[in-house]
């Protein structure tokens, strides 16, 4: 009984493990990828609006 609970136990870490690596590597993905994606389109979609209504750009400081 004490060395089937072990193999799941093992199992379990393993398939962890996986999982982990997995989602780590999603997540470097999503910094890497779609975040700067999804700010270039949000920019252009200003932009488009900004031509639309006339909007000048001026600087901040």
């Amino acid at each position: 009984m004490s060395e089937r609970i072990n193999e799941g136990r093992e199992a379990m870490k393993g398939s962890y493990s996986t999982f982990m690596a997995e989602l780590q590597a999603s997540g470097a993905r999503l910094c890497k990828q779609t975040i700067p994606e999804l700010s270039q389109s949000v920019e252009k979609a200003i932009d488009t609006l900004k031509n639309r209504y006339g909007i000048h750009s001026t600087s901040a400081c």
